[in-house]
């Protein structure tokens, strides 16, 4: 049985949901729209571009498990 959604986050560390926080925010924007912005309001992070890569697949692996347990 795959873990749940929820179990998923709380496993994670807090830069990294930052991020992936950041880019959800920015949702409505192109990728490399996003990217710049991560750049430009979390400057401080130093975010780089395969944490950002890995924050997309992230996302888009919480929106699959989602599907599956709602299936």
């Amino acid at each position: 049985m795959p873990r749940d959604c929820l179990t998923d986050i709380n496993d994670q560390n807090a830069r990294f949901l930052e991020l992936v926080s950041t880019v959800l925010y920015f949702d409505n924007l192109p990728e490399a729209e996003v990217r710049e912005k991560i750049q430009i309001v979390k400057k401080s992070q130093k975010y780089t571009d395969e944490e950002i890569d890995g924050a997309y697949a992230y996302i888009e692996g919480l929106k699959n498990k989602s599907k599956q347990l709602l299936a």
